[in-house]
């Protein structure tokens, strides 16, 4: 199977589009069944596309857990106190809307990555090539530099260590050599950096009149997508000012009745948020099937014969 993820095949209007509405509705909303959505997609996509291990789990696991019992020692709102610590209330409503925004971050987390994953720097210099080349060239060197970031570091620590001059016998030792090899990474930045830029600049870069070659074009998954967008940001725009998802937890929890408007909204965004897996699965059991066709007696009797 290519490493390339079906999803990031689409338009990059129509990426850019879609990132834009899951990850408003992701950071603005106050509503756990959202969240919870958000979160299920998000790392389902993650698992189909890049994996999911034990200890990420586990990492990813601890930090909810942090930031949900975090909340309850800052926030003290709510009807419902389960104790005292040093004579303040622990209400249940803080602890329930920490963790609701551990749901929301971890979630914001995950579409982050996929983001990165699917907008490379050719789609993000197609976006904002034309109406500012600047921006365009600076986010698209800006994300060509931190992958090129880790790997230097890597190599520069294998080749210390190789020569024995990384020393990680105390945490502190560790950090010191961390930080020479960050010394050193600094500077072949700042050099390659301006090799860059004057590599482009002799190149033309920023000269008027300049144009480029486009290889994007729209398909129909391409409009499917942005109706299933649009329609989703609709009935999110409406159930938003007609309170249908209205969720509040201060002073106690109260949610609205679900009604038709609700189910709309919580089942687009849900189809919305699927999207990514279900291109997903569906790429991957067509390459399957095309490749156990290929590997059947009839397919390679013809392969032998030609």
């Amino acid at each position: 199977m290519s490493n390339e993820s079906a999803f990031s095949r689409l338009h990059p209007l129509t990426l850019s589009l879609w990132f834009f509405f899951v990850l408003t509705v992701t950071v603005m909303t106050v509503n756990p069944i959202l969240a919870a959505l958000s979160l299920l997609f998000s790392a389902l996509y993650k698992a189909l596309t890049t994996g999911i291990s034990i200890k990420g789990i586990s990492v990813s696991l601890a930090f909810m857990l942090l930031i949900a019992l975090l909340n309850p020692l800052f926030s003290h709102h709510g009807v419902t106190v389960l104790f005292f610590l040093n004579d303040l209330p622990v209400t249940l409503e803080s602890l329930l809307f920490g963790g609701m925004m551990s749901l929301v971050v971890m979630s914001s987390v995950l579409w982050c990555g996929a983001l990165a994953l699917c907008m490379t720097s050719d789609k993000v210099i197609w976006l904002f090539g034309k109406p500012f080349p600047k921006l365009a060239v600076l986010i698209s060197l800006t994300l060509r530099l931190l992958p090129a970031i880790k790997t230097s570091y890597g190599r520069m620590k294998d080749a210390r260590t190789a020569a024995g001059l990384y020393d990680d016998s105390s945490p502190f030792a560790r950090i010191s050599s961390s930080l020479r090899i960050f010394s050193a990474l600094v500077t072949m930045i700042l050099e390659d950096s301006i090799d860059t830029a004057d590599s482009m600049k002799a190149r033309g870069l920023m000269l008027r009149g300049r144009t480029s070659c486009s290889i994007f074009r729209f398909r129909p998954a391409d409009f499917a997508v942005l109706a299933l967008v649009l329609l989703s940001a609709a009935a999110a725009a409406y159930s938003s000012v007609s309170k249908a998802v209205l969720f509040t937890f201060y002073p106690a929890v109260s949610y609205g009745s679900m009604g038709a408007v609700t189910a709309l909204t919580y089942g687009s965004f849900a189809l919305t948020a699927v999207v990514p897996s279900f291109m997903e699965v569906t790429l991957w059991k067509q390459l399957h099937s095309t490749t156990y066709r290929s590997n059947t007696p009839q397919a390679r009797n013809s392969r032998s014969t030609v």
